[in-house]
Order: structure tokens, then C-alpha cells, then sequence
């Protein structure tokens, strides 16, 4: 709807602490802020509802895995906690946590490896962890929901028209905001979300990039330009890449190195296209020199 949902929300969590759900918990999450990521959000999550020992146990067990599988894991273990603490909400129901979401397409959340975590933990609490977000850009929700992350939101739209002026919104944005141009700079925040989406791949998914990168730095060394330029305008074989994954035993079969490759697109670290001439399928990496060094310094 029309106009800022700030102040609906903080009424709407003051309404719930106070008469709506008072047995509930609540926790009011910042979309808007830079520092905030899946992966911090799912460790504060833990912290807050789990015992030390059974978060200590979740990290330990998510070290092999992407944030996808630690919110999966985080979701069914928020539930077997709250089932089984004996406390129960006025409705003599499992006491749920209200996670309301103010731009749940902010600047920390605006991938879709972000969202696909979101909706893991949201649907695998059963019930506990009941999300209410804001969305403003109109087309968030073709450009971060695919069909399988949309089923597991299981959303409830609700048409908000508060023609209130989006003042809070844009004191969080004015750090991005260059007064000699006029203009939005948020390369930085397109820095912090790429290194978000780097920090939470699954080992496989890295080792897959890191190949891809040595294999394009190894062309431009044989084109005799330097290796730590900007590699993006440099195209690698889909079946160059394939066939070094499968020498180090990264993947069996090609079906494998596609999936991979669906995953690594949608983030938007890999590039793809056909070739004009030969139709042959080709790769590209587009991230800056820092995001190069973080892939090929990772083990």
C-alpha cells in the first residue's frame, strides 16, 4: 500500500505485547540496516530462544552446511524448545515469537538466498515463529520469491495505506546519499550483500567459484594481462569449468555442476550466456577485486 508501514508495525508489536498475545515474545528486526544479515539474524535467534548448549550443538552442526540447512535445523529446534518448555500462550497453544520484519526487502535481506533461509525457518518452526513483514518495492516479491519460497512464507496480504511519509526509512538511507551528484550510492550496501551471499555458500558452492576464478585468472596470465585486474570481462567454458570440478571430485555428473550453476546465477556471483558464434556455453564472474581475494583465500 501507499506510504510508510513503520509506524504500523511498532504499534502492531506494542499491540501484541500488551493485549493481543502478552505471553508471546516479540523481536522487531531492522530491514533497513546494513549490519543485519540472515546469518547474524539466525545466530541472534538462537541465542535468544535456545539453551547454550543447544546452540553451541547448532553451530557445531552447520559447519558443513549453507544458512538454508542451519535455518532448517534452527526452525525445528525452536519448536521442539518451545513445545517442550510447558509454557503455553492464552489460547493454550505453543507460545509463539512474533518476528516482525520492517522491509523485509532492505538492504540485509535482498537475496534470495536470504528469503529462501527466511521461509526455511519460518515453515520448519510449525507455527512458532509467525513473521510479519513490510514490503515497499513493488517488484520484490517477482524478483525474491520463486514459487517454493513463496509456499513456505505462506503469506497473509494485507493492503496497508498509511500515506505516511517515509521519514525513518529515509534517515536509514541518508548515508547513502551523495549530495553532489544527488544521487543513491549503494555500492556499498551492493558490496555488503555480495559478501552476505559468499559468507552463507555451502562448501561445495565456493569450491565451485574458486575454480571458476583460478580458471579465469589462468587466461588472463596466458593473455599476458594481470590476474587481479577485473576479471568480468573474461568468458569461461561451462565445459572447462565442469571438467575441473569433476577432476577434483567437486561433482560426479553434469546434472550436478547444473544445479550448482542455478544456485550460483541466482545469487548473481555467476554470469551466463551462449555464444554467438560456436552457441557454446559460457560463464563470467562480474565482483570486485576484495570478493575475488575472499573466494580464492577460501579452503
Amino acid at each position: 500500500g501507499f506510504g510508510s508501514k513503520y509506524d504500523v508495525l511498532e504499534k502492531f508489536a506494542e499491540a501484541l505485547r500488551e493485549r493481543l498475545d502478552p505471553t508471546a515474545d516479540v523481536a522487531v528486526v531492522d530491514g533497513h540496516s546494513e549490519e543485519l544479515t540472515i546469518g547474524r539474524l539466525l545466530e541472534q535467534m538462537a541465542g535468544a530462544v535456545l539453551s547454550e548448549e543447544e546452540a553451541a550443538r547448532l553451530r557445531t552442526s552447520g559447519t558443513s552446511s549453507s544458512v538454508t540447512d542451519i535455518s532448517v535445523r534452527l526452525g525445528k529446534a525452536i519448536f521442539s524448545a518451545r513445545s517442550g518448555d510447558g509454557r503455553l500462550s492464552s489460547n493454550n497453544s505453543t507460545r509463539p515469537i512474533y518476528l516482525l520484519v520492517h522491509n523485509i526487502d532492505g538492504w540485509g535481506f535482498r537475496n534470495t538466498l536470504a528469503q529462501s533461509a527466511l521461509s526455511s525457518l519460518v515453515a520448519h518452526s510449525s507455527g512458532v515463529i509467525r513473521l510479519v513483514g513490510s514490503v515497499d518495492h513493488v517488484n520484490s516479491v517477482s524478483l525474491l520469491w520463486d514459487l517454493e519460497t513463496k509456499a513456505k512464507f505462506d503469506w497473509i496480504y494485507v493492503e496497508v495505506n498509511s500515506y505516511q511519509r517515509y521519514l525513518k526509512e529515509v534517515q536509514k538511507c541518508s548515508s547513502h546519499y551523495d549530495h553532489k551528484s544527488k544521487k543513491f550510492v549503494a555500492t556499498h550496501a551492493e558490496k555488503n550483500s555480495v559478501k552476505n551471499v559468499l559468507s552463507s555458500l555451502a562448501p561445495r558452492h565456493m569450491r565451485v567459484m574458486k575454480e571458476a576464478v583460478t580458471a579465469i585468472r589462468e587466461i588472463k596470465i596466458a593473455k599476458a594481462t594481470q590476474p587481479n585486474d577485473n576479471i568480468g570481462s573474461l568468458d569461461l567454458s561451462y565445459k572447462v569449468l565442469f571438467e575441473k570440478c569433476r577432476a577434483k571430485c567437486i561433482i560426479r555428473q553434469d546434472i550436478d555442476m547444473k544445479k550448482l550453476l542455478v544456485e550460483l546465477t541466482d545469487h548473481g556471483l555467476i554470469l551466463k550466456k551462449i555464444s554467438g558464434k560456436t552457441k557454446e556455453k559460457l560463464l563470467s564472474i562480474n565482483l570486485s577485486p576484495e570478493d575475488i581475494q575472499h573466494i580464492l583465500s577460501s579452503k
